[in-house]
């Protein structure tokens, strides 16, 4: 089962020690650590770990995700504001003030110890113990679950099989449209309407006949081609990138791009 990797220690002993126990962002002060060595900052990712995140670069591994480059410390309303707000927060500013800020403390002597370090690494454990927690807590017994020990593989099948259940939900649709003449036409025989006269109606007139007919053989059936090929190619990218560090990971990956492929051949417009 892959799970998101941890920051080494050694790492987050440069973080620190670089960090002048501060936050990074321009003018703020906000100690790191209080003076009791409780945590109060966060550590912060440049390029999101996690696809959909803030700044998210899916040519990056794991273990580039998680280097001294691509981490930052700051204080927790700050993190919240550069998160909130990739656009103007890009990449390149974030490692400009991390290099501006890290350059005072060059030669800090700060050093980590184990209390400080553990509570590093388990902040960055919180997050998925976090979203566990909502579901837990519920007690209208209406949330939807989500496994937060799920694998790679598990995740891309949920997604499958939901698309094909939404397709099977449409194509109920368009059947239940094609019967709607039909189901009309039983209805005026039982209240004893004579029902010959709409024979006479020009289909294209007659709303009981060829009903959404654009929405259910081409706007539909494309959109749902479309949803499937950003969905196959989206798998490939992840797999891609976890697959840089996580060897297992390859038959997987293998599996997805020939299904793709074969997809691709007979990938053409319902017209």
């Amino acid at each position: 089962m892959t799970k998101r990797k941890a920051i080494k220690p050694d790492t987050y002993r440069v973080l620190y020690a670089r960090s002048g126990n501060k936050c990074a962002f321009p003018g703020c002060c906000t100690p790191i650590f209080e003076d009791n060595n409780q945590l109060t900052g966060e550590c912060c990712h440049i390029e999101a770990y996690s696809e959909g995140g803030p700044r998210f670069n899916a040519s990056l591994s794991d273990d580039d995700k998680n280097s001294y480059d691509n981490l930052i410390l700051m204080c927790s309303r700050h993190h919240k504001i550069i998160d909130g707000n990739p656009d103007d927060y890009p990449v390149e500013y974030l490692k400009s003030i991390k290099a501006s800020h890290e350059e005072k403390y060059m030669e800090s002597t700060l050093k980590l110890n184990n209390s400080m370090l553990n509570q590093l690494m388990e902040s960055t454990q919180q997050y998925w113990r976090d979203i566990k927690y909502i579901h837990d807590n519920d007690t209208t017994g209406l949330h939807r679950e989500f496994s937060t020990d799920m694998s790679i593989s598990q995740i891309i099948t949920i997604l499958e099989e939901t698309i094909n259940n939404l397709e099977e939900i449409f194509d109920y649709h368009i059947q239940s449209d094609e019967s709607l003449y039909k189901d009309f036409q039983q209805l005026c025989e039982k209240l004893g309407y004579d029902t010959s006269l709409i024979e006479t109606i020009p289909y294209y007139e007659n709303p009981f006949t060829n009903r959404n007919w654009e929405i259910n053989y081409l706007g539909g059936p494309n959109n749902f081609e479309t949803l499937r090929m950003y969905f196959y190619a989206l798998i490939i990218k992840v797999l891609e990138t976890t697959a840089a560090t996580d060897f297992s990971i390859f038959p997987l990956l293998n599996k997805w791009r020939q299904k793709f492929l074969e997809f691709q051949k007979n990938n053409y417009y319902f017209d």
